[in-house]
């Protein structure tokens, strides 16, 4: 937990994330480039889906894929 997680999400310039809708939010909101990387929870693959349509990021499979991005 961080009380100042506006503050450190300054500093990232891309976020890498399981597909989960709240880092997502936040990422948006912080206008920061994001890589997704399917969570395996099925009530979480419209995240996957969502990122993939409207091009605010790129999805990796694989922890390589996320570092090749």
């Amino acid at each position: 937990y961080a009380s100042d997680l506006y503050r450190l999400m300054t500093y990232p310039t891309v976020l890498v994330f399981k597909a989960s809708p709240n880092p997502l939010a936040e990422a948006i909101h912080m206008c920061m480039p994001v890589v997704v990387v399917p969570s395996g929870l099925p009530m979480e693959d419209w995240v996957i889906e969502w990122v993939r349509d409207t091009g605010v990021g790129l999805v990796a499979h694989t922890p390589a894929e996320a570092a090749a991005h």
